[in-house]
């Protein structure tokens, strides 16, 4: 066991009260404590001993040895420079002021340098939130320890007003619970927080309303609607049951038996179907369907080589090729993806028929942020570890023996549904082939400076840890006053609700009434806006109001962003936490002060508000303006709260450094091809949305907090020379991309004229967003940027056919890709679909219990069959209770079985109607013995299928 020794006065030394720190943080077994006058073999004090490392001794080393890797920069050799740096100078600089000050002959000087440390970090503290990095390191600890002195006994309340950012880190820093573990409260002099005066528990004596008494009558009156429905079917199925007892029983028999007639000749996979036998008197899916598809693939119908010596062989006829969009791995089809498919499939035999050359080529998305909570969640099922138990190499293993075991099943679906897809040409976004063009797609964007580093608001998922995608955002309307489950609060949270709270104006009896919808936010208010012309402020020009729980100063500034009409005309500003607000801040170069960790965890915050979850805080801040007198109002809202689809977790916009494209000139072009006709829409009442994305469009957010992906080829820089200077995270000029480090490392050795030896390089632990490499699938599947065989026939492709809901995400994307990386557009016309909805209008969401899987339409299956289905998703009781209710309400009877043809003929005559599609319509065109028992009749005994 490794022993720590501290000279006797070590409680009053700030070097040993962060090495006992460091020890808090130690991952492992914390080392025994002993004071002593001397070091154990004459080494100095503190020094540490352990029967594993040997021995070490200064401040700096043994607190080196006790923090985990990520105090020290986590392996990055820039942050572990800077922390370091800060160190060293806690050290030799700031400690000799912060004690100096005690002492007569020093006191005068060892103030005034103080000041200017201070100073120094009130700058720097200005734009971030700890010293180095985002988290905090070795070098917060070692400074804020050195400040411990000065902030309890000699800095004054003015002093600390003047240095808001100085005061906020070092209170977040003390706070943190291995520093109390060894300080205890640590309480500033004068003015500063009363640490010992916590907010009062707050409770609400309002009860929760789920909603206005007429709603919930209506709730009840529909539910003994449904019961009355479910009664008058019942009884009438048993009308038909006496009914049919009373018809013959050999025609009863005969009825029963045309239903499940099926292909029993041996038939080996590959041979062709026996016909030869004696036909069904009536249409049978699984007698009609079975043993064709296994023999079109060997014969290779489907391959744009049949039928002749070479692709490149010019063909009078045309070409046509058409990519599926791919589909997640993670999951199963459900029927939107069958009228895709059946789509698609129609136009490719078309063509195929036509004589064309014609290729329509399979593929499948790895699903980034999906896969990985799919796999994230097995492997704790079924081993009780992380990722991070494991490390990301063995994770990705993990990833790719999961892929190997469940990732077929999306192509087996498509199998079934007879699509004719080329699949020798099937191609995975992780494999080789596609992973390289992804790579060299971001070096050659990131090199004509497309794609570039910032820090700007994302869409953040505390649960995830990680940015998402707008499409990954789900947007939820309420009504008014609503309480919604969140990940990690055992009750349901407030939303809905407009909270109206007063700023009181600095030196003045007089207010400002702002209101919000998010309180919490308050906390990292920074200004107070109002309109130019509204007359009610112009006296306040000038002017600041004073933040209640900080003393912070917020500016009044005045933007025509500003509604007068809405409520006081006085909007709070959070340039941290809000796009719009963001805005504002860059336009009156305003603070950002992050309120919020990767956890949603209240950082840079006064007491008691300091580590609480983001939402028990709302309830905290609630309560401390009433309490202060500052609380006006709180009223129903209608609103939209923005949920993680993958999570369930309320997403948060917080300020992280990413990568983005920049997108401005790419959408120009974009929407000019469509306007000038080079691209066209189809149907083209699109061509608004079009143009309504493409002339606004905003930089695209590629970066994403995951370890499945395609992991992003660029290297932050460290030169180990003195003369050139650290650089910082969002500096371009310290980022440099390339196919390996040793290419990477040879241009960061050109650009700042150094010997490749003094060049130290780490990549980019992110990886891309998942939309990056399907942006380039028309093209990356063919090789790109390779000038491959496939390339140079199959691309530009003609047609690209899916969903509407994904024209911006997907299509936009690649037509900008396209143009882009290789000067022609990805293909000539887009077929935009309807979407399948259910019965209620409601988009499929397994939630909701509407996800069809189409084999269940194809093959048949009961309610129960359709519960049990439930018991394999991630759904909570609740969403599972709520799921069976809504199968019960549209499946009674379950799923009759259909067959393919069928499936597909009432998928392709249903689409003709608009942008919806009515799940419940669909299944009234279904019945296979009906119109398809005529076509079969009609050519008995032919059984024609066409190739």
């Amino acid at each position: 066991m490794s022993t720590l020794y501290l000279p006797l006065s070590s409680t009053s030394d700030p070097r040993c009260i962060w090495v006992r720190i460091c020890g808090q943080y130690s991952p492992h077994p914390r080392p025994a404590v002993q004071e002593v006058e001397t070091g154990p073999r004459g080494l100095p004090l503190p020094c540490l001993l352990s029967p594993s490392t040997g021995s070490v001794w200064g401040a700096w080393a043994v607190s080196y040895m006790l923090a985990p890797e990520a105090l020290s920069g986590g392996g990055d050799p820039r942050a572990f420079s800077l922390i370091k740096q800060w160190v060293n100078y806690a050290e030799s600089d700031l400690l000799p002021a912060a004690y100096g000050v005690d002492h007569k002959q020093t006191k005068e000087r060892s103030y005034t340098e103080l000041q200017k440390i201070l100073d120094v970090l009130e700058g720097h503290l200005k734009v971030r939130t700890y010293l180095v990095g985002e988290r905090l390191s070795l070098a917060d600890i070692a400074v804020s320890c050195c400040l411990i002195h000065p902030f309890s006994t000699v800095i004054s309340p003015s002093l600390k007003q003047s240095l808001p950012n100085v005061t906020r880190w070092f209170l977040t820093c003390v706070n943190q619970p291995q520093f109390k573990e060894i300080l205890g409260e640590v309480k500033p002099s004068g003015g500063g927080p009363r640490n010992e005066e916590k907010a009062p528990a707050v409770t609400s004596n309002t009860p929760a309303v789920n909603g206005p008494p007429k709603t919930a009558a209506q709730l009840k009156k529909e539910s003994k609607k449904k019961e009355k429905l479910e009664k008058f079917q019942q009884k009438q199925e048993k009308l038909k049951g006496q009914q049919t007892d009373k018809k013959p029983k050999v025609e009863k028999k005969e009825k029963k038996e045309l239903g499940v007639i099926v292909y029993d000749v041996p038939t080996p996979a590959g041979e062709k179907k026996d016909i030869s036998g004696p036909m069904p008197d009536s249409y049978s899916p699984q007698y009609v369907e079975a043993a064709w598809y296994p023999w079109w693939e060997k014969e290779g119908f489907f391959k744009p080589e049949y039928g002749r010596k070479s692709i490149s062989e010019p063909n009078p006829k045309g070409m046509f090729m058409m990519c599926i969009p791919p589909p997640n791995v993670t999951g199963s089809l459900h029927l939107g993806h069958a009228l895709t498919n059946a789509i698609q499939d129609s136009l490719t035999r078309w063509h195929r028929m036509r004589g064309e050359l014609t290729l329509w080529n399979p593929g499948c998305d790895h699903a980034g942020i999906a896969t990985q909570v799919v796999v994230e969640k097995k492997l704790w099922r079924e081993q009780k570890k992380t990722r991070h138990d494991l490390g990301r190499e063995k994770f990705i293993e993990e990833v790719w023996k999961w892929k190997g075991e469940k990732g077929d099943r999306i192509y087996h679906q498509l199998r079934i549904l007879g699509s004719s897809l080329d699949w020798d040409r099937a191609c995975f976004t992780m494999e080789p082939k596609l992973s390289q063009a992804v790579q060299e797609a971001f070096i050659r964007l990131h090199e004509a400076g497309i794609i570039y580093r910032s820090k700007r608001l994302v869409n953040w998922s505390c649960t995830l840890n990680s940015a998402i995608s707008d499409i990954e955002v789900d947007k939820k309307e309420l009504t008014g006053r609503t309480l919604l489950p969140v990940p990690g609060y055992k009750e349901g949270v407030e939303f809905g609700v407009l909270v109206s709270f007063a700023y009181k104006v600095q030196d003045s009896g007089e207010e400002v009434v702002v209101a919000t919808t998010r309180v919490e936010t308050m906390l990292g208010d920074t200004a107070v806006a109002v309109h130019p012309q509204d007359q009610r402020y112009q006296h306040l020009r000038g002017k600041s109001v004073v933040h209640p729980f900080s003393s912070r100063l917020l500016p009044i500034v005045f933007d025509e962003f500003v509604d007068t009409s809405f409520g006081t005309g006085a909007v709070k500003i959070t340039p941290a936490h809000d796009q719009t607000d963001y805005e504002v801040g860059m336009r009156h170069s305003l603070d950002f002060i992050n309120i919020m960790d990767d956890n949603g965890l209240l950082v840079n915050v006064p007491e008691p508000f300091l580590g609480m979850k983001r939402f028990e805080a709302r309830k905290a801040v609630l309560q401390a303006l009433k309490d202060k007198g500052l609380f006006k109002d709180i009223k129903d809202n209608p609103m939209v709260v923005p949920v993680c689809s993958r999570s369930k977790d309320i997403v948060e916009p917080l300020l992280k450094p990413q990568w983005y494209v920049r997108c401005d000139e790419m959408g120009k072009r974009a929407a000019d091809a469509v306007r000038n006709g080079q691209l066209s829409i189809k149907p083209d009442f699109h061509n608004k949305t079009w143009f309504n994305w493409m002339d606004n469009i905003r930089d695209w957010c590629i970066s994403r907090q995951l370890w499945w992906g395609h992991r992003i080829p660029a290297y932050f820089v460290t030169i180990n020379d003195p003369s050139v200077p650290p650089g910082e995270d969002t500096d371009g000029k310290y980022w440099i991309s390339g196919r390996s480090e040793e290419e990477v490392r040879a241009k960061a050795a050109k650009q700042f004229n150094v010997a490749p030896e003094k060049v130290s390089l780490k990549q980019d632990e992110d990886v891309l967003d998942t939309w990056f490499s399907s942006g380039i699938f028309p093209f990356s599947i063919f090789g790109w940027p390779n000038e491959t065989e496939d390339l140079k026939v199959f691309y530009p492709g003609t047609l690209l056919e899916t969903g509407h809901d994904i024209l911006f995400f997907w299509v936009a994307r690649m037509v900008m890709l396209g143009l882009t990386l290789t000067g022609k557009l990805p293909f000539k016309e887009v077929y935009l679909h309807a979407i399948v909805r259910d019965a209620h209008g409601r988009k499929m969401s397994k939630s909701l219990g509407n996800v069809i899987d189409p084999l269940d339409v194809i093959k048949g299956i009961t309610l129960q069959g359709l519960h049990a289905q439930l018991l394999d998703s991630n759904l909570d009781p609740a969403e599972m209770e709520r799921a069976k209710d809504g199968q019960k309400a549209d499946y009674p009877s379950g799923i009759p079985e259909c067959g393919t043809d069928a499936l597909r003929f009432a998928l392709c005559a249903y689409t003709s109607q608009g942008k919806l599609l009515d799940l419940t319509g669909i299944f009234h065109r279904l019945p296979s013995d009906c119109f398809l028992s005529r076509i079969w009749c009609s050519i008995f005994p032919g059984g024609l299928r066409l190739v």
